[in-house]
């Protein structure tokens, strides 16, 4: 089945047994409601899978590149950007071709920026990483989220087997089992709280 509806107020009763959602809840205006409402509709021991831009060691990207794109690239017809974005894709394809070469153990080069991740993009077409540049300058709202936030959002009862892994230096994948059924209390407890 295909849902459509409000991400903040999903249409849906806690019935899916996953939730993944890949570079959306960053594009949001507030993140934690989309990340919040999603888990709603997952059930009891549904799986939970986000990944969101991280804002640990993006600083280059939130302090050049997300107020131009606040600024000027959002606005810019779509057609008219997918184009310009082409100029910037060029660069960055020409240094991963030329610098970001995988070592033996299959990582990138720790001493270059975006090492892991630009090694990762060593064999993607250059429409691939095209899109990729269009997708960080075509969005009115790109959040850049520290661990702390994202770790927040699955705190407490209602989240098991959490996981917050850094993914490629620049982004946080986050995992988590949804508990719905409310753990058992003692009848001594149950009468103490009556």
């Amino acid at each position: 089945h295909i849902v459509l509806g409000d991400l903040t107020h999903p249409p849906v009763r806690p019935v899916f047994d996953l939730a993944f959602l890949v570079g959306v809840l960053h594009h949001m205006p507030h993140p934690e409601i989309g990340a919040k409402s999603v888990a709603g509709v997952v059930r009891d021991g549904g799986r939970l899978v986000y990944w969101v831009y991280g804002l640990e060691n993006n600083e280059w990207i939130t302090r050049f590149v997300d107020p131009v794109r606040h600024a000027i690239t959002s606005k810019i017809p779509y057609r008219a950007l997918r184009t310009l974005s082409a100029v910037p894709a060029a660069l960055i394809w020409t240094a991963i071709k030329l610098f970001y070469h995988p070592g033996i153990d299959g990582k990138g080069p720790a001493r270059l920026p975006y090492g892991q991740y630009f090694s990762s993009m060593r064999d993607f077409p250059f429409d691939e990483l095209e899109l990729i540049v269009f997708d960080q300058l075509v969005t009115p709202v790109a959040h850049y989220l520290p661990k702390a936030e994202v770790e927040r959002w699955l705190a407490g009862d209602q989240f098991n087997d959490v996981k917050v892994r850094w993914h490629n230096q620049m982004s946080w994948t986050v995992t988590a089992t949804v508990t719905r059924i409310a753990p058992a209390t003692s009848p001594r407890a149950a009468v103490e709280t009556t």
